[in-house]
């Protein structure tokens, strides 16, 4: 029977596979173990960190380079090594607290002006306009998926932590008075709609909205297109199966008046 156990994951092993650091008496099952060992304990005693890490400021020479981008496609040509890759990508997003510290690391880089303005810089000079073009097309292309374009409008609300604005508050307070349990704030991307977020929502099964327009993000000199004119507004929502009842922000000063515009709604006199 083996007597001799992994460092990383405890299973016994019969074919000893000594850590090529002597200094250190440990034993591993393959060189994925003793890998991922090294890695753990590296970062433990903050070996990665800062003026700490031995690759810290060095600079390498062309031919180093030209190695290493030949090691990176040998790399890349193998499917198992590539199939691998994506699993470990994969696992480490479902990990929350890796998420938390990728989200962490990458704001403090990009808070860095001088970071910033180089990898832009970067990205313009490294991509031709074919692969410009190639790039817009294809984000085109993925736009148009329904499931992808809902997912990252989604995303992107999350991120904003939106809140709603005093008017949306004042219309809310009107709803839940007038109409109790009736409409739901949904301006926080809590409800797409084809690419759409309603600002409130009708929660007793029917399909209605309640848009509310501020006077000058809709206005004919700042509206960006025609959907979001009032008309444009409606319409596109109707054409999706949805009654939609657009309230301008300076409406919100009568507050009979809008009361009464939406019970007309709620019976079926406004579309």
């Amino acid at each position: 029977m083996p007597s001799v156990y992994c460092n990383y994951c405890g299973k016994a092993i019969v074919k000893k596979l000594q850590n090529k650091q002597k200094r250190y008496q440990h034993h591993f099952c393959d060189g994925k173990c003793y890998g991922r060992w090294k890695s753990e304990y590296l970062h433990s005693i903050g070996h990665w960190s800062g003026e700490a890490n031995p690759y810290y400021g060095k600079k390498y020479t062309e031919e180093e380079k030209q190695l290493i981008g030949k090691l990176v496609k040998q790399a890349l040509s193998n499917p198992q090594w590539r199939a691998e890759q994506s699993t470990r990508g994969k696992q480490n997003m479902e990990n929350p607290a890796y998420v938390a510290k990728l989200r962490r690391a990458t704001k403090r880089l990009w808070q860095n002006p001088e970071y910033r303005a180089r990898v832009i810089a970067k990205v313009k000079e490294a991509m031709t306009e074919e692969q410009k073009e190639k790039r817009r097309k294809a984000t085109k292309e993925m736009w148009q998926n329904p499931e992808y374009r809902d997912k990252v409008i989604t995303n992107v609300m999350i991120s904003l932590n939106k809140k709603p604005n005093r008017q949306e508050k004042h219309l809310a307070g009107i709803l839940n008075r007038y109409f109790p349990n009736t409409y739901e704030y949904t301006g926080d991307g809590k409800l797409i709609i084809g690419g759409m977020v309603p600002d409130f929502a009708n929660i007793n099964g029917k399909k209605a909205l309640i848009e509310l327009f501020g006077d000058y993000w809709h206005s004919p000199e700042v509206k960006d297109g025609w959907k979001d004119s009032e008309l444009g507004k409606v319409m596109a929502y109707n054409a999706l199966g949805y009654r939609c009842l657009v309230i301008w922000e300076h409406e919100l000063k009568e507050e009979q008046a809008v009361v009464a515009k939406v019970k007309q709604f709620i019976k079926g006199g406004l579309k």
